[in-house]
């Protein structure tokens, strides 16, 4: 649903975070298919485990670069694409290790994935607040940390776990599903919020240009009869006058006039 929001916000919103964002929810898409997947046949592991973890580290690094063109307005372009592909790797080893002991894989994958959210959100330490992105910049900050903190958190958790210090699954795992989807559906508020707000503040910048283009003569730079009639129209006490001088010469006779209105 949010991959759908997303693709449909990119259609008529031209703001730069929204196309990394929006990739990063559809490969977000593409990691839950494929653990649907593994849960209807199991037998898929050789290809189910490497296509979930490669498109969960995609998403994560999605997410990173849409913060970090917000930030610094650098977009992600095909020359980055070659580091995406790199994400393979670990993908592909994890899985290979996955098929001996699951929770050594499960303690490496959570703070792999959750360095990706961490980077996020030390990159938005770094951004010039607008004032009506405020509010999106600081929900997309909490919900970073805390998605960076519950997958790192995973890696002592299952570790332990591996190593019979701890039940094998430990209480804290029981609401891990409840976990992430709050917080994901968080960090989608907060993108969005975002987006809308950084156009909000735009048309209102582009506006206030508008109006004082409009109350101002191009050439002089003087207040013209629109911004005159603009005075008028509000109830102030008092008059208000406006006078216009303009002088004429002739060739001919040598003469000037000169006429005064007020």
């Amino acid at each position: 649903m949010v991959a759908v929001l997303c693709l449909a916000l990119s259609r008529t919103i031209r703001q730069p975070p929204l196309v990394p964002w929006t990739a990063a929810w559809l490969a977000l898409l593409g990691a839950l298919c494929a653990l649907w997947l593994l849960l209807l046949w199991p037998a898929c592991d050789v290809v189910g485990y490497p296509a979930y973890m490669f498109f969960e580290y995609v998403f994560g690094y999605l997410v990173y670069a849409g913060c970090r063109e917000h930030v610094m307005g650098t977009p992600i372009t095909w020359r980055h694409w070659p580091t995406v592909a790199l994400l393979a790797v670990p993908a592909l080893l994890l899985a290979w290790l996955a098929q001996f002991q699951l929770n050594v894989f499960l303690a490496l994958h959570g703070p792999v994935y959750g360095g990706f959210f961490l980077l996020s959100w030390a990159q938005l330490r770094r951004v010039e607040v607008r004032r009506r992105s405020w509010l999106g910049v600081q929900v997309l900050r909490v919900a970073l940390a805390l998605l960076a903190l519950l997958n790192i958190a995973y890696g002592p958790v299952f570790a332990l776990s591996a190593f019979g210090v701890i039940a094998h699954e430990p209480p804290f795992l029981a609401y891990s599903s409840f976990y992430d989807l709050l917080l994901l559906t968080m960090l989608a508020f907060g993108m969005i919020m975002v987006t809308t707000g950084e156009v909000q503040s735009d048309l209102e910048s582009a506006l206030d240009r508008l109006a004082g283009s409009a109350q101002t003569d191009h050439l002089t730079a003087a207040f013209n009869r629109h911004a005159f009639q603009t005075v008028l129209s509000r109830e102030l006490a008092g008059t208000a006058v406006i006078a216009g001088i303009s002088f004429s010469s002739s060739s001919s006779s040598g003469r000037v006039s000169r006429s005064t209105s007020s």
